[in-house]
């Protein structure tokens, strides 16, 4: 996990631990692309579906995982098959995270290249990071990255904690934004968001062990 600690992979407290079942969810959902059932996610796991969605429920208050009118998960751990505010590809990957941290660490995580697209909060700009293996390509774009502090006062992933994790055309912009909104948070670079982010990511993707099924390489057998 690259020397991350793991009370840093806890980062956030509730709202950021890993956890078996959504961390599942979220690797089905990066390599199939679609939204996931109950039932399924609970073979993958070799537990029965009415302990997965006693899960399920618990994280859904907390804002970990949504699901669909259907009931189906639709996102978990910030990476989603329905429209986000931050679009990911890579390969034959398409998603979207609910947040900068998400999009970096899982394109950090993965070291396959790829982009991560969204608008800046600040002037509605297109921002896109272009990634080169593990790396994001050098760019005046700033993160907005939250303090502990802010982060263990969030009391939903989703609504709340996601929002703080954001990415500005500049370092300036995302500065004044922060003061303007009275965040309790610090302007980092693209690169280091991502060294941030990725050892969180790798953990709950099982990297390396995964990184074929999740980029779907050659054509992984469902």
């Amino acid at each position: 996990m690259s020397g991350t600690s793991e009370p840093n992979l806890a980062e956030g407290g509730e709202l950021s631990r890993p956890d078996e079942t959504l961390d599942r969810a979220c690797q089905l959902l990066l390599a199939r692309g679609t939204a996931l059932s109950v039932p399924e996610l609970a073979q993958q796991l070799g537990h029965s579906p009415a302990m997965v969605v006693q899960t399920i429920e618990r994280f859904e208050r907390l804002g970990r995982i949504r699901r669909d009118g259907a009931g189906r998960i639709v996102a978990s751990v910030g990476v989603s098959v329905v429209p986000a505010d931050y679009e990911l590809r890579v390969g034959p990957v398409h998603c979207w995270t609910w947040c900068a941290k998400t999009g970096l660490g899982v394109l950090g995580a993965l070291g396959a290249g790829g982009t991560l697209a969204t608008r800046c909060l600040a002037s509605g700009q297109d921002l896109l990071v272009r990634f080169t293996a593990e790396q994001p390509a050098p760019s005046c774009y700033g993160v907005l990255w939250p303090s502990r502090e802010l982060q263990n006062s969030c009391t939903s992933a989703a609504d709340q904690l996601c929002a703080t994790f954001s990415l500005f055309a500049t370092a300036e912009a995302a500065g004044d934004w922060a003061r303007t909104h009275n965040l309790d948070a610090t302007v980092i670079t693209l690169q280091e968001a991502t060294h941030r982010s990725t050892a969180r990511y790798r953990h709950s993707l099982q990297l390396p062990a995964r990184r074929n099924e999740l980029l779907r390489y050659p054509q992984y057998p469902w």
